[in-house]
Protein backbone atom coordinates (compact mmCIF):
# COMPACT_ATOMS: atom_id res chain seq x y z
CA UNK A 1 0.00 0.00 0.00
CA UNK A 2 1.31 3.47 -0.99
CA UNK A 3 2.08 6.08 1.29
CA UNK A 4 -0.38 9.10 1.04
CA UNK A 5 2.43 12.47 1.18
CA UNK A 6 0.06 15.96 1.80
CA UNK A 7 2.39 18.54 2.84
CA UNK A 8 5.41 19.13 -0.13
CA UNK A 9 7.09 22.38 -1.38
CA UNK A 10 8.72 22.94 -4.69
CA UNK A 11 12.36 21.65 -4.42
CA UNK A 12 11.40 18.62 -2.42
CA UNK A 13 13.03 15.34 -3.79
CA UNK A 14 10.57 12.00 -4.47
CA UNK A 15 11.10 8.87 -4.85
CA UNK A 16 8.37 7.45 -7.20
CA UNK A 17 6.88 4.67 -8.07
CA UNK A 18 6.86 4.11 -11.99
CA UNK A 19 6.40 1.78 -14.53
CA UNK A 20 9.83 -0.17 -13.92
CA UNK A 21 10.56 0.64 -10.31
CA UNK A 22 11.96 3.06 -8.03
CA UNK A 23 12.32 6.57 -9.76
CA UNK A 24 13.38 9.87 -8.32
CA UNK A 25 13.01 13.38 -8.99
CA UNK A 26 12.62 16.47 -7.79
CA UNK A 27 9.46 18.72 -7.37
CA UNK A 28 8.67 21.56 -8.99
CA UNK A 29 5.26 22.20 -8.60
CA UNK A 30 1.85 20.90 -8.49
CA UNK A 31 -1.13 22.06 -11.13
CA UNK A 32 -4.73 23.23 -10.44
CA UNK A 33 -5.82 19.04 -10.38
CA UNK A 34 -3.04 19.06 -7.32
CA UNK A 35 -0.85 16.64 -9.61
CA UNK A 36 2.80 17.03 -8.50
CA UNK A 37 5.15 18.38 -11.48
CA UNK A 38 8.29 16.49 -11.17
CA UNK A 39 12.13 16.86 -13.01
CA UNK A 40 13.19 13.31 -13.17
CA UNK A 41 17.13 12.16 -12.05
CA UNK A 42 17.33 9.66 -15.16
CA UNK A 43 21.02 7.85 -16.28
CA UNK A 44 22.71 9.86 -18.71
CA UNK A 45 23.00 8.28 -22.11
CA UNK A 46 26.72 9.26 -22.72
CA UNK A 47 27.91 8.48 -19.39
CA UNK A 48 26.47 5.30 -17.73
CA UNK A 49 27.51 6.12 -14.20
CA UNK A 50 26.19 9.74 -14.37
CA UNK A 51 22.87 10.81 -13.62
CA UNK A 52 20.72 13.80 -14.62
CA UNK A 53 17.80 15.49 -14.72
CA UNK A 54 15.72 15.83 -17.58
CA UNK A 55 14.73 18.28 -20.11
CA UNK A 56 10.97 18.50 -19.39
CA UNK A 57 9.14 18.13 -16.17
CA UNK A 58 6.45 15.44 -15.80
CA UNK A 59 3.03 14.67 -14.10
CA UNK A 60 2.94 12.69 -11.12
CA UNK A 61 0.10 11.42 -9.08
CA UNK A 62 0.30 12.03 -5.31
CA UNK A 63 -0.43 8.44 -4.94
CA UNK A 64 2.85 7.29 -6.98
CA UNK A 65 5.03 8.79 -4.52
CA UNK A 66 6.97 6.13 -2.26
CA UNK A 67 9.38 8.53 -0.14
CA UNK A 68 9.15 12.70 0.27
CA UNK A 69 12.36 14.06 1.46
CA UNK A 70 12.00 17.44 2.01
CA UNK A 71 14.74 19.93 0.79
CA UNK A 72 17.14 20.99 3.81
CA UNK A 73 18.08 24.45 1.87
CA UNK A 74 20.79 25.12 4.22
CA UNK A 75 22.18 21.60 3.14
CA UNK A 76 20.77 20.22 0.23
CA UNK A 77 23.88 17.45 -0.68
CA UNK A 78 22.43 15.85 2.80
CA UNK A 79 19.44 15.84 1.16
CA UNK A 80 20.38 14.34 -1.63
CA UNK A 81 22.31 11.34 -0.28
CA UNK A 82 18.45 10.50 1.55
CA UNK A 83 17.42 10.13 -2.01
CA UNK A 84 20.63 8.18 -2.78
CA UNK A 85 22.67 10.60 -4.87
CA UNK A 86 25.78 12.71 -4.72
CA UNK A 87 25.79 15.84 -6.63
CA UNK A 88 28.35 16.64 -8.60
CA UNK A 89 26.50 19.89 -9.60
CA UNK A 90 23.37 21.50 -9.62
CA UNK A 91 22.00 18.91 -12.63
CA UNK A 92 24.48 16.00 -12.85
CA UNK A 93 24.50 13.12 -9.94
CA UNK A 94 26.59 9.97 -9.47
CA UNK A 95 24.39 6.63 -7.55
CA UNK A 96 26.06 5.96 -3.89
CA UNK A 97 25.46 2.75 -3.78
CA UNK A 98 27.45 2.62 -7.64
CA UNK A 99 30.21 4.58 -6.82
CA UNK A 100 32.59 1.67 -6.05
CA UNK A 101 31.73 -0.08 -9.53
CA UNK A 102 33.13 2.29 -11.44
CA UNK A 103 36.74 1.45 -12.91
CA UNK A 104 39.63 3.27 -12.14
CA UNK A 105 39.66 4.98 -15.39
CA UNK A 106 36.44 5.35 -16.33
CA UNK A 107 35.89 9.14 -17.35
CA UNK A 108 34.06 11.14 -14.60
CA UNK A 109 32.82 15.12 -15.04
CA UNK A 110 35.54 17.41 -12.79
CA UNK A 111 33.10 17.95 -10.18
CA UNK A 112 33.09 14.44 -9.00
CA UNK A 113 34.32 14.55 -5.17
CA UNK A 114 35.40 11.28 -4.03
CA UNK A 115 34.22 9.65 -1.10
CA UNK A 116 37.40 9.80 0.83
CA UNK A 117 38.60 13.25 0.10
CA UNK A 118 35.20 14.69 1.13
CA UNK A 119 35.64 15.26 4.57
CA UNK A 120 38.82 16.58 3.98
CA UNK A 121 37.52 18.94 1.49
CA UNK A 122 34.66 20.23 3.74
CA UNK A 123 37.55 20.54 6.92
CA UNK A 124 39.35 22.56 4.48
CA UNK A 125 36.83 25.02 3.88
CA UNK A 126 36.43 26.03 7.60
CA UNK A 127 38.82 28.74 7.66
CA UNK A 128 36.68 30.52 4.49
CA UNK A 129 33.23 29.90 6.14
CA UNK A 130 31.75 33.30 8.51
CA UNK A 131 30.03 31.76 10.57
CA UNK A 132 26.35 33.20 10.85
CA UNK A 133 26.64 35.22 13.82
CA UNK A 134 30.10 37.04 12.73
CA UNK A 135 28.70 38.22 9.65
CA UNK A 136 26.91 41.76 9.29
CA UNK A 137 23.07 42.04 8.78
CA UNK A 138 21.92 42.97 5.26
CA UNK A 139 20.09 46.31 4.17
CA UNK A 140 18.87 47.59 1.71
CA UNK A 141 20.87 50.26 -0.21
CA UNK A 142 20.11 53.88 -0.21
CA UNK A 143 17.86 54.63 -3.58
CA UNK A 144 19.96 57.44 -4.32
CA UNK A 145 21.39 55.84 -7.72
CA UNK A 146 19.62 54.76 -10.91
CA UNK A 147 21.69 51.36 -10.39
CA UNK A 148 20.05 50.82 -7.02
CA UNK A 149 16.31 51.74 -8.62
CA UNK A 150 16.95 49.34 -11.44
CA UNK A 151 18.10 46.23 -8.83
CA UNK A 152 15.36 46.44 -6.66
CA UNK A 153 12.71 46.92 -9.93
CA UNK A 154 14.65 43.92 -11.27
CA UNK A 155 13.95 42.02 -8.03
CA UNK A 156 10.18 43.11 -7.74
CA UNK A 157 9.77 41.80 -11.13
CA UNK A 158 11.32 37.94 -10.41
CA UNK A 159 8.93 37.79 -8.04
CA UNK A 160 6.06 38.47 -10.19
CA UNK A 161 7.66 36.52 -12.90
CA UNK A 162 5.83 32.90 -13.92
CA UNK A 163 8.06 30.81 -15.30
CA UNK A 164 6.90 29.61 -19.60
CA UNK A 165 8.70 26.37 -19.70
CA UNK A 166 10.83 23.67 -17.87
CA UNK A 167 13.80 25.41 -18.58
CA UNK A 168 12.28 28.27 -16.69
CA UNK A 169 10.87 26.61 -13.97
CA UNK A 170 13.89 24.61 -13.31
CA UNK A 171 15.96 27.92 -12.97
CA UNK A 172 13.53 30.08 -10.70
CA UNK A 173 12.99 26.64 -8.57
CA UNK A 174 16.90 26.91 -8.20
CA UNK A 175 17.40 30.56 -7.44
CA UNK A 176 14.43 30.38 -4.81
CA UNK A 177 15.62 27.44 -2.54
CA UNK A 178 19.32 29.38 -2.99
CA UNK A 179 17.80 32.82 -1.90
CA UNK A 180 16.07 30.81 0.74
CA UNK A 181 18.87 29.71 2.38
CA UNK A 182 20.66 32.86 2.66
CA UNK A 183 17.78 34.67 3.81
CA UNK A 184 17.44 32.52 6.94
CA UNK A 185 20.73 32.75 7.58
CA UNK A 186 20.47 36.65 7.67
CA UNK A 187 16.98 36.48 9.12
CA UNK A 188 19.55 35.17 12.36
CA UNK A 189 21.64 37.99 12.38
CA UNK A 190 18.49 40.60 11.99
CA UNK A 191 16.83 38.65 15.20
CA UNK A 192 20.27 39.31 17.31
CA UNK A 193 19.75 43.25 16.62
CA UNK A 194 16.25 43.15 16.59
CA UNK A 195 15.02 43.93 13.19
CA UNK A 196 13.47 42.57 10.39
CA UNK A 197 13.67 42.79 6.83
CA UNK A 198 12.02 42.16 3.89
CA UNK A 199 14.24 40.57 1.27
CA UNK A 200 11.55 40.04 -1.11
CA UNK A 201 9.99 43.50 -1.82
CA UNK A 202 12.91 45.75 -1.89
CA UNK A 203 11.66 49.83 -1.16
CA UNK A 204 11.05 51.47 -4.97
CA UNK A 205 11.21 55.51 -5.57
CA UNK A 206 7.49 56.99 -5.29
CA UNK A 207 6.83 58.12 -8.93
Amino acid sequence: MLKKFNKMNEGDLLKIYGETGEWYGELVGINEDDQLEVFYINRSKENHFVWKYDDEWEVVSRNSVLEHIPLDKNNPVASYKLLGFKPLDENTFTKIDEENSIPADHLMPTGEINSDDECDSEDSLNDFVVPDEEGEAFTHAPMDSDFVQETHDCVNQYNNWEPKNASEKKMKSFVDNLAEKYKKQDDNRQFAQGKTVDYDHPPMKKK
